[in-house]
């Protein structure tokens, strides 16, 4: 891992957590664009958005990002906010539909993960995995 990657580390575990004995990184010197890269690449981007958040809260205006690459995050997230609520939406129905026809299901990983998330509906989202309880067959 390079000292970039791990600094990147750095500001997502200060970002996401509640704990105030972790200290925040120095931010000063990050290369937004690269940042936005890292958590583009790792599928993050709605999460790299909240430790943002966080920091333009603390710091304010001497929070250096560029305010069109700010901008673009802040669209690409909105729209993985829509995305995620019509994946909700379709999840609930699809359950729904399972369990009236007497199947009996779970949702796995994904959308059943999500609400593990500080921020449910900024996950990069995917497909619905369900788990169906079947009988073996003679």
């Amino acid at each position: 891992m390079t000292t970039e990657q791990n600094i990147y580390l750095q500001i997502l575990a200060y970002g996401l957590t509640k704990d105030a004995s972790i200290t925040a990184p120095n931010v000063d010197a990050i290369n937004w664009h690269k940042f936005y890269s890292f958590c583009e690449s790792q599928a993050i981007i709605g999460i790299g958005l909240q430790c943002i958040d966080k920091f333009k809260n603390q710091l304010g205006s001497s929070l250096k990002i560029p305010q069109s690459l700010l901008l673009q995050w802040i669209g690409i997230s909105e729209q993985m906010k829509v995305q995620n609520q019509l994946l909700n939406k379709r999840t609930k129905e699809l359950t729904e539909y399972l369990t009236n026809k007497g199947k009996r299901n779970c949702i796995l990983k994904g959308q059943g993960n999500a609400l593990m998330y500080p921020e449910p509906l900024l996950r990069s989202s995917g497909d619905i995995d369900v788990g169906l309880k079947a009988r073996k067959k003679r």
